[in-house]
């Protein structure tokens, strides 16, 4: 549609989850620290496998292998040269693609909503399942959107910087696991306070009992079928 109608610049909302890869074969967590574009590595599709098993390639499937292939379709559309062009002069297609990790900030309709309705039905105690859970960064959506418009400048000014490129998007904001990051939010209102539970469910209980409700999901679903 950009060549189509002449469209000079494109900019695709990508997600820091595709490099977030299993790590050495486990399915569970992976481990990406202080990596930079070039050498943040991303699952490569092979046109003679199967979709589904290009989606066990990341630690969250599904989500993360179309985001990539998005990426990648609009990053390979980079000086495609444009059909209604003017006049004599040749037109190029430029595109880049940004990678922000998990945002939180307003018009949230989902993350923080989600967890203070969960929250406030358990008198703000957070529950402590499998330890402290994964750290990760997160950005404000505000540098989010920053990081948008200086990738539209770069690719307006010095194309040669960003064009046919992915950026990865974060900010100042602490690297935490989610239930510290939820406590440093608690802590900008008066009327906020959230404290983690004094029980804690061990990883590898946390994990079998998840693997066993998949299990039973699994087994009703084929008698529901069979029936």
């Amino acid at each position: 549609m950009c060549v189509k109608h002449n469209v000079q610049r494109l900019i695709y909302t990508s997600c820091a989850s595709v490099a977030f890869t299993p790590f050495k074969g486990h399915s569970t967590f992976s481990v990406v620290i202080n990596q930079t574009e070039t050498s943040a590595s991303t699952p490569v599709h092979d046109p003679n496998r199967p979709l589904n098993d290009f989606d066990k390639s990341f630690l969250i499937p599904g989500y993360s292998s179309s985001k990539l292939r998005a990426e990648n379709m609009v990053l390979n559309t980079n000086e495609t040269l444009l059909e209604n062009r003017k006049g004599n002069a040749f037109y190029y297609l430029q595109t880049a693609a940004v990678r922000p990790p998990l945002i939180y900030g307003e018009c949230d309709n989902h993350f923080m909503p989600a967890v203070l309705k969960y929250l406030a039905k358990r008198n703000n105690i957070i529950p402590r399942v499998a330890g402290a859970g994964g750290k990760q960064q997160l950005v404000y959506a505000g540098n989010a959107a920053w990081g948008h418009i200086c990738t539209y400048k770069t690719l307006k000014s010095n194309p040669r910087k960003i064009a046919g490129l992915a950026a990865f998007i974060t900010d100042d904001t602490p690297i935490n696991d989610i239930c510290r990051f939820i406590q440093r939010i608690g802590r900008t209102s008066k009327h906020l306070k959230f404290n983690t539970s004094l029980w804690s469910i061990p990883h590898f209980v946390f994990f079998f009992l998840a693997f066993a409700l998949e299990m039973f999901v699994k087994l009703l679903h084929q008698l529901a079928n069979s029936s």
